[in-house]
């Protein structure tokens, strides 16, 4: 099979399973994205989610009540604004605000609160310092197409596969442009490129944390690397590795195929107690 390393895959697995956490009571479902994929239909089922019973009243081909990133349910166009979107992967809520990885558009729109009707504005950027650029860079304000992103513990976490990063805000931003505060997988904000060790990353593109430890899915090192402690400071070094032997190796299902080897790990959950990783070129979860 041919790999494309900075090209989107098939998403022929969830990204994501649905968390339950402390912070985060609310019902989180992703569906396989698809590569010709220009906007993003979140399902906001308001009268039923963030309750007990959520479950209860979902109804197999019910209709969604309110769309992000389209004026409505028929259009399907690409923008760079603050209410359009272009080729989204990433998305997540806190329960009161919704946060959209617009790849791209190499950004991510903070929608506070969550909206209640179509085709709503964002209330932030991070990733661009307005709404309306979508250039890429290597800096602490700006980087490449942006997939995976989650709160946890109060911080916003950005996977930024093109640089082999993953952003840390300590707090989620209220203003556009605000400058990250540590960064995950480069010595520096300004440095990018792979590696195969403690500290680096390869095409990394989603990652989970509980609030407490920090899981990055290492898609093109074929592995999971785990932090005990969320990273307070650049270029930590993560504390164990799944899917190979030691922090040097990325074989490719190394020592064959098992349960203790991957191939290409896209989408990792974590719900305190239960690690889920989605390998995708396994066609396993």
């Amino acid at each position: 099979m041919t790999e494309n390393r900075k090209s989107p895959r098939r998403k022929s697995v969830l990204y994501s399973l649905l968390s339950a956490r402390s912070e985060f009571n609310c019902l989180k479902w992703d569906a396989p994205i698809h590569d010709s994929t220009l906007s993003l239909l979140i399902f906001f089922f308001l009268s039923l989610i963030c309750t007990p019973s959520a479950f209860a009243g979902l109804k197999t081909g019910m209709a969604a009540e309110v769309v992000i990133g389209q004026e409505d349910f028929s259009t399907s166009s690409s923008g760079t604004s603050q209410n359009k979107l272009n080729s989204v992967i990433g998305v997540w809520s806190t329960g009161s605000r919704v946060i959209v990885g617009d790849q791209d558009n190499r950004r991510a729109l903070i929608f506070n609160p969550i909206p209640e009707a179509n085709f709503a504005n964002a209330a932030t950027v991070v990733g661009q310092p307005n709404f309306t650029s979508r250039g890429f860079s290597t800096t602490q304000t700006g980087g490449g197409r942006i997939y995976g992103v989650t709160v946890a513990g109060g911080r916003l976490f950005v996977m930024d596969p093109d640089n082999d990063r993953c952003l840390i805000w300590n707090s989620v931003p209220d203003r556009n442009g605000a400058p990250a505060d540590v960064v995950v997988g480069q010595p520096d904000f300004t440095t990018s490129g792979p590696g195969t060790d403690r500290t680096s990353l390869d095409n990394a593109q989603f990652l989970s944390s509980d609030g407490k430890r920090f899981i990055i899915a290492d898609d093109s090192n074929r592995r999971v690397l785990i932090w005990n402690k969320i990273p307070a400071s650049n270029n930590e070094l993560a504390d164990i590795v799944l899917g190979q032997p030691d922090f040097t190796s990325n074989t490719n299902n190394n020592g064959g195929l098992s349960a203790r080897s991957m191939s290409r790990p896209n989408g990792v959950a974590f719900d305190g107690q239960r690690l889920f990783v989605a390998d995708s070129f396994n066609n396993l979860c």
